[in-house]
């Protein structure tokens, strides 16, 4: 999939346990995820 999606600036996450509805099954994981990530624009 990175290759699909590739940007310098691009990460992937990996989640066990997470269904389709990703930002409510894992709401907290994904909250960091995008904090720490704008946080290193």
């Amino acid at each position: 999939m990175r290759t699909w999606f590739y940007h310098p600036k691009s990460k992937v996450a990996l989640w066990e346990d997470a269904g389709h509805w990703i930002m409510q099954d894992r709401k907290d994981d994904v909250n960091a995820s995008i904090i720490a990530w704008v946080d290193a624009l």
